[in-house]
């Protein structure tokens, strides 16, 4: 079990040699370097995984670091109150131009959980000309009511886009690096491939631990009794999640089921007017998503990635949703059918980045996962590597050991204070912000 020096090995670096990422490369000394877990324990991925399941990376007491938080709300066109807390260091007065990192947690998390706090804890104390915005997922942040029957999906991106034209908005001239964890990081893909603009947003974004294809995890979780248990925790978070919210969400459905069945014996309009019935209800009604999910559908029609069209009669089971043992019976019966699809399948199809990455050409992209991460598994990896052949400026990066979001770093039974996720995401960044500003001033010559 123990890990010997010969069997740590620095991270896999896959690129397509561009000047660019060579310097971006250059700045980034620990790419370099064997990443090494605990020693008697850090090479089993399972072993890695329950402990951070169970402990994180730590209690962080963000005060003691001298980090201010700042919680603030927008709401959304269809009135939900979407909330994102804003880090900063304590009693300093930044620069216009200063850089945000605008992040997006994994399921069912938000600005709270220990790990993001861990994340902004090590940044800004290592960075203190930095700030940090989190998305907090609707519905997650228990200091935040709903206000309408939505709650987070995972292939929505409205609050993440609101998050960042409020900072666009507000700090105008500040470079944006936009970044994503776990299934974090499917919706911050999805978000610069549904409109090519907002590639021009940021210096670059980052997406860290997630699978590219909800299909492909699923398929996979039969295969494992473990793998089997890793997702039966997230289900029973999530399900936790939205018990708070049951009485809101679940009375809106009936509601909505029954006004879909009147419609439905009310008689059926000729093809043409049915297909803007649907699309209509899809963009008004749909409370998976909002606005931008109308666009996420387009762009999916656009570059001929699918013919789905959301269903017009769905019907959302309480007790069937809180029956559900493992995620995949919750993307049946609660995200398909709230999204108002057909099957499973065409909901993954619309939600999964896979189907979009093609589309991100215009922003340097960070792809980085673990080889032994037992939720996002190395069978995804052919989605990175396709789009490293289409975006010059693009790695896909992957360690040997890290687990899923876990990358505890050294010692022998207890690991170090700082884990390897966040000391190579902020080497990338900080790399990032030299190497786009050294661009543009060649540009300007």
């Amino acid at each position: 079990m123990g890990a010997s020096e010969s069997s740590c090995s620095a991270p896999v670096l896959e690129h397509r040699g561009s000047d660019f990422n060579n310097a971006v490369i250059e700045r980034c000394p620990l790419l370099k370097e064997r990443y090494r877990p605990p020693w008697l324990w850090g090479q089993n991925t399972h072993i890695h995984t329950i402990l951070f399941g169970l402990l994180g990376h730590g209690k962080t007491d963000l005060e003691a670091c001298g980090v201010d938080d700042e919680l603030q709300t927008v709401l959304s066109p269809d009135g939900s109150t979407i909330s994102f807390d804003l880090f900063t260091v304590k009693g300093r007065e930044y620069v216009d131009d200063a850089p945000w990192i605008i992040l997006c947690p994994g399921i069912s998390n938000n600005s709270q959980s220990d790990y993001v706090q861990t994340f902004v804890a090590y940044t800004l104390v290592n960075f203190p000309a930095w700030r940090i915005a989190v998305l907090n997922h609707l519905g997650t942040d228990p200091r935040v009511p709903l206000t309408t029957a939505r709650i987070f999906n995972v292939g929505c991106t409205e609050s993440y886009d609101l998050v960042v034209q409020y900072i666009r908005e507000k700090w105008s001239s500040a470079p944006l690096v936009s970044v994503g964890l776990s299934m974090g990081g499917n919706i911050v893909l999805n978000y610069a491939a549904e409109k090519p603009e907002r590639q021009k947003f940021f210096r670059a974004v980052i997406s860290c631990c997630q699978g590219y294809d909800i299909m492909a995890g699923i398929r996979r979780v039969p295969e494992s009794s473990l793998l089997q248990f890793y997702v039966y925790v997230m289900a029973r978070r999530f399900l936790a999640m939205l018990s708070r919210h049951k009485d809101a969400v679940f009375e809106h459905w009936r509601v909505e089921h029954s006004r879909s069945c009147q419609t439905e014996q009310a008689g059926k309009e000729d093809d043409e007017q049915s297909d803007e019935v649907l699309l209509g209800s899809y963009t008004k009604d749909m409370h998976c998503c909002n606005d931008s999910s109308t666009e996420c559908y387009a762009a999916m029609v656009k570059y001929g990635k699918t013919s789905v069209k959301p269903a017009v009669v769905t019907e959302v089971n309480e007790k069937a949703v809180f029956s559900c043992s493992l995620m995949s019976g919750i993307f049946e019966e609660f995200m398909r059918r709230i999204g108002k699809f057909a099957s499973v399948e065409d909901y993954s199809t619309f939600a999964s980045c896979s189907n979009y990455m093609h589309n991100i050409t215009d922003v340097p992209v960070l792809l980085f996962n673990a080889d032994d991460d037992p939720v996002a598994t190395d069978v995804c990896y052919q989605f990175p590597r396709d789009h490293i052949d289409i975006n010059p400026r693009s790695m896909f990066i992957h360690t040997q050991h890290g687990s899923h979001m876990a990358f505890y770093n050294g010692g022998w039974l207890f690991p170090n204070k700082h884990n390897v996720l966040d000391q190579i995401l902020t080497q990338y960044i900080d790399a990032i912000l030299h190497c786009t500003a050294d661009q543009e001033k060649e540009e300007t010559r």
